[in-house]
């Protein structure tokens, strides 16, 4: 079966995703290795690749925009 976890975020709500995931990676995801896909209109590729360097090597290849 093939899940995933889906956050819904605006560019002003940054700092609260990038808080989100690390606890998400650190307490759950490093376990089950869920797909997270981040729902967004406004971010650009300098703010995701902000967000991605602030989650660990191995756990990056789960994020998709």
């Amino acid at each position: 079966m093939r899940t995933g976890i889906f956050i819904f975020t605006k560019q002003n709500r940054k700092e609260y995703l990038k808080t989100t995931l690390y606890f998400l990676f650190k307490n759950y995801n490093h376990v089950y290795n869920h797909d997270v896909y981040i729902l967004t209109t406004d971010y650009t590729n300098s703010d995701r690749e902000e967000i991605l360097l602030g989650i660990r090597d191995d756990c990056q290849k789960l994020i998709k925009f």
